[in-house]
C-alpha cells in the first residue's frame, strides 16, 4: 500500500512539474512562461540554488546573491549588505531609453542600499555620483594606494599623494611638504568660472602649504604671485645660464642709415635739460610704475649706443682735422720764426 502511494506522489509531482516547463522547438527552455524569449527564460520566480547561505532568487532576501534583469523596473544581485542594480525604462536586448548598472551597499541602520558606484550606457564609471562625465569620475572622495605611505585620496594626511577634481571646491594633489591644487568654480569638463593650478609647498613649522606657483585659466603662469599677467610673472629674483628673448621690433640699424635724423649734441643737451633724460628713452617714473620691457629697451639702449658711436666717429674726424690744422699752423709758426730770424740779420 505504501510502495503505491509513492508512485503515485511522485507521478503527480512529474505531472506538476511537466505543466510548469515549457520547451520550444528553439531550444528554449521556460520555466513559468510558455513563451521563453531565451535558452533559460524563468518568468514570475526565481532559482534557488541548493548550497547553504547561497542563492539566484527574484524578491528574496537571501544570503547568496539576488539577480533579476527586469522588463521595465529595477533589477538587482544582492547579498545582505549589498547589490548591484540594473536599471533601464526597456528590455535588456535592446533598451531605447539609456541604462544604467549601480553597485550598493547598506548604509546607516535602516537606510537601505546606498549607491556607491555606476557604469551608465556610455560606459562611464562614477563614483559618488550618478553622472560621470568621464570614463572614470571620482566625486567628493578620493583612491587610496595599498602600498605604504602612498595614496591618491582626498582630505586625508598621507604621506603619498592626495588627489581630487571637485565640482565647486579645492582639489589637491600633495604630499607632506607639497601640493598641487586645483581651484575653481564649475566642472572639470568645463568651468563657467576661471580656473586656478595651484603649486604649493610646506613653509615655516605648522604654517601649511604656502603657494608658490599658479597656472591660471588663461595659461599665465606666476611665481611668487597669484595674479600673473603674462605668460611668465615672477615676483622676485632670477637666475640663469642664458635667456633668449625675440624682438617684437626691428632691431636700430637704422641709425647708420644715411636718412636717419641724428639730433646734434647741442639738441640732445637741450632735452636733457627739459625733459631730465636721453631722447627715446622712458623716464625713470615710467619704468618704476611699469617696469621694463627687456627686449624694446635692450633695442632702445642699442639706438643709443650706434648714435654714441656715430657722435664718435663724427668727433674722430674732427679731431683728425683739427690735429691737421695744427700741424699746418705750426709749420707756419717755424716758417714765420725763420723768416723773422733773417730779417734780423
Amino acid at each position: 500500500m505504501k510502495k503505491i502511494l509513492t508512485i503515485i506522489l511522485l507521478l503527480g509531482n512529474f505531472i506538476s512539474i511537466q505543466a510548469q516547463i515549457t520547451e520550444l522547438p528553439n531550444g528554449n527552455v521556460g520555466i513559468g512562461t510558455t513563451t521563453p524569449l531565451d535558452k533559460f527564460d524563468i518568468h514570475q520566480g526565481g532559482l534557488t540554488l541548493s548550497t547553504p547561505n547561497q542563492g539566484i532568487g527574484y524578491g528574496k532576501n537571501l544570503n547568496g546573491i539576488t539577480w533579476v534583469v527586469d522588463d521595465d523596473s529595477a533589477g538587482r544581485i544582492s547579498e545582505t549588505a549589498a547589490a548591484i542594480r540594473f536599471l533601464g525604462t526597456s528590455n535588456w536586448n535592446g533598451s531605447t531609453s539609456p541604462s544604467l548598472l549601480s553597485f550598493e551597499t547598506i548604509g546607516a541602520a535602516g537606510e537601505g542600499t546606498v549607491q556607491r558606484m555606476i557604469i551608465d550606457h556610455k560606459g562611464n564609471v562614477g563614483i559618488g555620483t550618478n553622472n560621470p562625465f568621464d570614463k572614470f569620475d571620482i566625486h567628493q572622495g578620493g583612491i587610496t594606494l595599498s602600498t605604504p605611505n602612498q595614496g591618491i585620496a582626498n582630505g586625508k594626511n598621507l604621506n603619498g599623494i592626495t588627489w581630487v577634481v571637485d565640482d565647486d571646491s579645492a582639489g589637491r594633489i600633495s604630499e607632506t611638504a607639497a601640493a598641487i591644487r586645483f581651484l575653481g568654480t564649475g566642472n572639470w569638463n568645463g568651468s563657467t568660472s576661471p580656473s586656478l593650478l595651484s603649486f604649493e609647498t610646506i613653509g615655516v613649522a605648522n604654517s601649511g602649504t604656502i603657494q608658490r606657483m599658479v597656472i591660471d585659466h588663461l595659461g599665465n603662469v606666476g611665481i611668487g604671485t597669484t595674479a600673473p599677467d603674462s605668460k611668465l610673472t615672477v615676483k622676485g629674483k632670477i637666475h640663469a645660464e642664458e635667456i633668449k628673448v625675440d624682438l617684437s621690433v626691428p632691431a636700430p640699424d637704422y641709425v647708420f642709415k644715411k636718412d636717419y635724423d641724428l639730433l646734434t649734441i647741442a639738441q640732445v643737451q637741450q632735452h636733457i635739460k627739459e625733459k631730465g633724460h636721453l631722447p627715446n628713452i622712458p623716464s625713470a617714473k615710467v619704468l618704476e610704475t611699469e617696469g621694463v620691457d627687456l627686449g624694446l629697451m635692450n633695442m632702445k639702449l642699442l639706438e643709443k649706443i650706434e648714435e654714441l658711436t656715430l657722435y664718435t666717429i663724427d668727433q674722430e674726424n674732427k679731431i683728425k682735422k683739427l690735429e691737421n690744422q695744427s700741424s699746418k699752423i705750426e709749420d707756419l709758426e717755424k716758417k714765420i720764426a725763420l723768416l723773422i730770424i733773417q730779417l734780423k740779420k
